[in-house]
């Protein structure tokens, strides 16, 4: 899911998450969340062969980096969910319904404007 609905919601909600510094979610999560990774060829059979492109690729996370961002949550929970408490306000800011009609009203009247 290329926007990263689910790594909104669970920031949204206070909770840290890990992912990949790849793909929609790095607009709206801060790096200390992101975990290094290499890009790979989707394996065959995980999706279905008509919406993949024959040479998409996508990220594999590092399993150690992954492992070690997850022991120090694990031993300081307070600074990550405090981190995710900021972001969580960020997000409910420039996510909320009112921000992105705005967002898609300025597009459009720019359309408009432009007669496209």
């Amino acid at each position: 899911e290329g926007f990263g609905r689910f790594v909104a919601e669970a920031l949204s909600c206070g909770l840290p998450v890990l992912q990949t510094g790849w793909s929609g979610p790095i607009d709206f999560t801060p790096t200390n969340f992101h975990v290094s990774y290499t890009l790979e060829p989707v394996p065959q059979g995980v999706i279905p062969t008509e919406w993949v492109h024959p040479h998409a690729q996508w990220a594999v996370p590092s399993e150690s980096e992954v492992i070690d961002k997850m022991r120090d949550i694990e031993q300081d929970p307070g600074k990550w969910r405090g981190i995710a408490s900021l972001v969580a306000k960020e997000i409910m800011k420039d996510l909320s319904v009112p921000s992105v009609m705005g967002k898609y009203r300025e597009i459009f009247g720019r359309a408009e404007v432009l007669r496209i």
